[in-house]
């Protein structure tokens, strides 16, 4: 007679999550040195992708000071941080944006990072808001529907 198996005595491997780490640190990696867009995550993809500055109605780039107004006013999100992997396609997590200053050079340097301090995802926004390369949109005002940007003729 054989003993009985139990579930204990099935002998499994343990997840490799060094794969998993490696993936995105080379992300954040990627972000981190890219200079010639700003890059955020995109879940859809699990990738780093652009992230586009937000403009005004005359096209021109918001300053870095004036991005947590704007945020407050218009529908858009700062840059998404890599705590989105894993969260399905269409996850995003909202990285912080915020002034930091600089002994060093006696200025403000202009940052986004992970909010909540996990992923590691961290990039100075100052260098690419000078770029004139930079991919930029305007979004649309919050509690206002796309239609309602369109001027209506009667």
């Amino acid at each position: 007679m054989e003993a009985p198996s139990s579930p204990s005595s099935i002998i499994t491997a343990a997840p490799d999550y060094s794969e998993t780490s490696q993936r995105l640190a080379k992300l954040i990696a990627e972000a981190m040195t890219c200079g010639f867009a700003l890059l955020h995550y995109d879940s859809a993809s699990k990738s780093m992708i652009e992230w586009c500055w937000p403009t005004d109605g005359d096209g021109k780039k918001i300053l870095p000071s004036g991005l947590e107004k704007y945020h407050d006013e218009y529908n858009f999100r700062y840059p998404c941080c890599i705590c989105a992997d894993g969260g399905g396609r269409g996850a995003y997590v909202e990285a912080a944006v915020y002034p930091w200053w600089n002994k060093s050079t006696k200025k403000t340097d202009w940052t986004t990072r992970c909010a909540s301090d996990r992923c590691g995802y961290q990039v100075k926004i100052d260098m690419y808001f000078q770029l004139s390369s930079l991919a930029t949109t305007r979004y649309p005002r919050r509690g206002m529907s796309l239609l309602a940007e369109v001027p209506h003729f009667h």
